[in-house]
Formats: structure tokens, sequence, C-alpha cells
């Protein structure tokens, strides 16, 4: 298996997948994944051939991370990232923004602008029947909300899916 992990995880090969099809068509050769929990899609777009790092709040999940994925990991917040400007051409997040308060999407959008030319972003909005089930969840806005925060934090070349959108 890829980066160290034993089995596949089903959802998190579909986001990679996405991933990939976008950072292709946009020619994006490297990429930091804001929220990547224990490293599994940076991994996977690292065997695709990409220059792929990311960060989590999680102590835990970057501790538990595979030793071959462990040293393209660290521990750090949307709001804070530990990059410089412009040090990757992409940033993904999936299922991360919605767990911030407004003045937090706010923030880590800026970040994510400030360290990548283009953005990749999925959120659940108001549509997604699932958002209440999971009570660290704090922001539930319409897809146009969320493409007027990108917006509005001063990023020019983005993309917002609704995760809702995804479920197969």
């Amino acid at each position: 298996m890829v980066g160290g992990y034993t089995e596949a995880i089903p959802e998190l090969d579909a986001l990679a997948d996405r991933v990939d099809a976008w950072l292709t068509a946009n020619r994006c050769g490297s990429v930091y994944e804001v929220g990547c929990a224990k490293g599994y899609v940076v991994a996977q777009l690292r065997e695709r051939g990409y220059h792929a790092r990311g960060c989590d709040i999680s102590q835990y999940a970057v501790d538990a991370a595979p030793p071959l994925v462990r040293p393209l990991i660290e521990v750090a917040s949307a709001t804070d990232l530990p990059w410089g400007n412009n040090a990757f051409a992409a940033c993904v997040a999936s299922n991360v923004l919605e767990h911030l308060d407004e003045a937090g999407v706010t923030q880590a959008l800026r970040e994510m602008g400030r360290v990548s030319e283009r953005q990749y972003i999925e959120v659940p909005t108001d549509r997604d029947p699932n958002f209440d089930h999971d009570p660290s969840h704090v922001t539930q806005r319409p897809l146009e909300w969320w493409e007027a925060q990108c917006r509005a934090a001063g990023l020019q070349d983005f993309a917002v899916v609704a995760t809702e959108t995804l479920i197969g």
C-alpha cells in the first residue's frame, strides 16, 4: 500500500482522485493539504508524482501517521500555516473549514491564499443532511456563501465543492 498504509480507505482514495484531477487540470505540481489528519491523501498524491505535504491541528493524528508519511506532515492550525508566501502551487482543504467559526474561516482562507496560488476546497453546505451528525461542525452555509468568503479573503483562482454533491 501507499505511504506505509496497510489498507485502502475508499473515501480518501476518492478524495485523492478528485484532487489529482483538479491539480492536473490546473497544472499544479506542488500541493499542501490543510487538515490532512494522518496524511493518507498526502501519501496518495506523492505516489502520483506531486510534491505534497500537509498539516493537521491534531498532534495525535500526526504522531499516528505511518513512518513514511510522518516527515511530510506537521502540526499546524489552518489559521496560521507554517510556510512562506506562495510556497505551493495549490492548497487543499476537504471537510475542514466547517469546523471553524466564521472568523476562523476567513483567516484560514487568507492563509491558504498566502501559501498557494490556487485553492481547492470541499465543504458541507446548508443542504447537507449529515451536517448536524458531527458536533464539531460550526459553520454551515450555502455554497454561494463559501464562494463569497473565498473572494472576500482575496482568493482569485479557487474551486469550492459541496461535499453532499459527492455522495454516490
